[in-house]
């Protein structure tokens, strides 16, 4: 127990010295993070309980992203081309995450590597998602495709604007 706590602290650490802000991220419980010098954010993150990512490939975060619990990124994967190394072939192949910003990833999604969501994405719950995705929809299903096109509404930004006293 002690050892996870300090590990998570020192990841909290190393996100603060990225960006110099003490509010830009939160963690929950049981967070793995691997390789945590190759996740870059541009602002506020939340890491929701029982996260798994592995960011060996790169992890690109964008302002405003919140993961639900159990969300699980990889960046890398064994090479399975040659049948005489399955399953412990030596080679990987790493490609790297990108979330754009405003996006929210549902409980349980799993993020392959190479894959790219646009900004304003929402993830529905228990997804798996390889590949890129465009600006402001909702993905949902396994293998995940793009449900709907979703809009900003000026109902929504007046109630940011007096809840937070403005938007990004």
């Amino acid at each position: 127990m002690f050892k996870h706590l300090t590990r998570l602290i020192s990841y909290a650490l190393k996100f603060r010295r990225i960006d110099k802000s003490y509010f830009t991220i939160n963690i929950g419980k049981n967070i793995r993070l691997y390789y945590p010098g190759k996740v870059q954010h541009e602002g506020y993150l939340h890491l929701n309980d029982d996260n798994f990512i592995d960011a060996r490939g790169g992890v690109d975060f964008g302002k405003n992203v919140i993961l639900a619990p159990k969300v699980c990124i990889l960046t890398y994967n064994h090479d399975y081309d040659n049948v005489d190394w399955v399953p412990y072939s030596p080679k990987i192949i790493m490609k790297g995450v990108e979330i754009g910003q405003d996006c929210w990833i549902g409980y349980d999604s799993l993020l392959l590597p190479g894959t790219k969501l646009g900004n304003n994405t929402v993830v529905a719950a228990k997804s798996v998602l390889k590949g890129s995705y465009p600006d402001n929809v909702l993905i949902a299903g396994n293998p995940a495709k793009v449900i709907k096109a979703l809009e900003k509404s000026d109902d929504a930004k007046q109630y940011l604007i007096q809840k937070f006293g403005g938007i990004s």
